[in-house]
């Protein structure tokens, strides 16, 4: 009988330990690398729009105003990336090798939008410093040559 009662204790302190929450990886705690390793096929950006959510490498969430009321990011067919940075229009052909990415060097038109306008209603999605991405759940990251979350956006609907 205590044999059959430490066994079913034994088995019990198992399975609360094997499903306990705070030992499995969560998508925080996962090193970024990891998504790009254990997902088996990359998302063709082609033809999508984006929406941003923060400039993770600044801490900053983006919160719409009049003036700027969304920041998008496009990537067409042709093989051009357009977005805005809340003052000026940007544009630069792009290259994807499944999660790797490049730019060349772009164009952006020239409006002037002074110092305090772009801190309220300006944000620079750092483009020249992004290498690699992930999508999952309609949610795009960028990443650093070190594996850094630059940003975040949101697939547009």
């Amino acid at each position: 009988m205590k044999t059959l009662f430490y066994s079913v204790v034994a088995a019990l302190t198992l399975s609360s330990f094997v499903s306990c929450k705070c030992l499995k990886k969560t998508d925080q705690a996962m090193n970024e690398t990891e998504h790009l390793t254990t997902k088996a096929a990359p998302f063709n950006l082609e033809g999508t729009k984006w929406e941003l959510i923060s400039i993770d490498i600044e801490g900053r969430k983006f919160i719409p105003t009049e003036e700027t009321p969304q920041i998008e990011m496009a990537f067409g067919d042709d093989g051009m990336m357009s977005h805005s940075d809340g003052c000026n229009a940007l544009s630069s052909k792009y290259t994807q090798d499944k999660y790797n990415l490049s730019f060349e060097i772009g164009r952006s038109t020239k409006r002037y939008c002074d110092e305090e306008f772009m801190k309220k209603n300006g944000y620079k999605i750092p483009v020249p410093k992004i290498k690699t991405f992930f999508v999952e759940n309609d949610i795009l990251k960028f990443y650093n040559e070190a594996g850094e979350l630059l940003a975040t956006l949101k697939r547009a609907k």
